[in-house]
């Protein structure tokens, strides 16, 4: 009872404490985010592809150097001459192949995320115009603090949807193309410890970083 007039305040009641519920989590807003994007599909739809030659090609670019390699230990001078200038004809186009698709799917991820980061900006901006004048009475809401706001998640959102996107893909690619060379110029048990270890590897990387 003491404590009660002191304080002036009672406790909450059993019936009380069931209706306080925690709030409801919210959904990441990838379909929506992707939703802005609908004018940059077809520069999203060319990164995926080039992203997937950026990543696959250094490794058939790898095989033919080992091919080239195993010519000169060739016997007849005219193989080794038609050898070399065939495997080395192919690993220059693959040099030239994998430097372009470096470039084509930067510039295509590059642009789609300029794009979004335009959107957020222009949508984020119209928002704050249509606040009441007590919105940016509070010192969360001043000049400074909002203009860091469409600063710096703009620029998150852009890093995920095309740096982060872009390394993901290209990692992908190098996935599967070490399984199919595996697979198709390897002995089985190569490619049984390269299913076995890329996820043990992907697990140790994911505790260091």
């Amino acid at each position: 009872r003491r404590s009660k007039e002191k304080t002036g305040e009672e406790a909450p009641s059993k019936g009380e404490k069931k209706k306080e519920k925690a709030p409801p989590k919210e959904k990441a807003p990838v379909g929506r985010l992707f939703g802005l994007q609908k004018e940059s599909a077809l520069f999203l739809l060319f990164g995926v592809v080039f992203a997937c030659g950026s990543g696959g090609l250094p490794l058939f670019g790898f095989y033919n150097m080992l091919n080239l390699f195993t010519v000169f230990f060739q016997l007849e001078p005219q193989t080794i001459k038609d050898d070399t200038f065939y495997y080395g004809s192919l690993l220059f186009g693959t040099i030239g192949g994998v430097v372009f698709c470096f470039w084509a799917d930067t510039a295509c991820f590059g642009v789609a995320a300029a794009r979004l980061t335009y959107k957020l900006r222009r949508i984020g901006f119209k928002s704050f115009l249509g606040q009441d004048i007590g919105f940016f009475d509070s010192e969360e809401h001043s000049a400074g603090a909002l203009t860091s706001f469409l600063s710096d998640k703009a620029t998150v959102i852009e890093f995920l949807t095309g740096g982060q996107l872009q390394a993901m893909l290209r990692a992908v690619a190098c996935f599967a193309c070490i399984v199919v060379f595996s697979a198709v110029f390897g002995a089985w048990q190569i490619m049984l410890y390269m299913l076995a270890a890329f996820p043990l590897m992907g697990a140790l990387m994911g505790l260091v970083m």
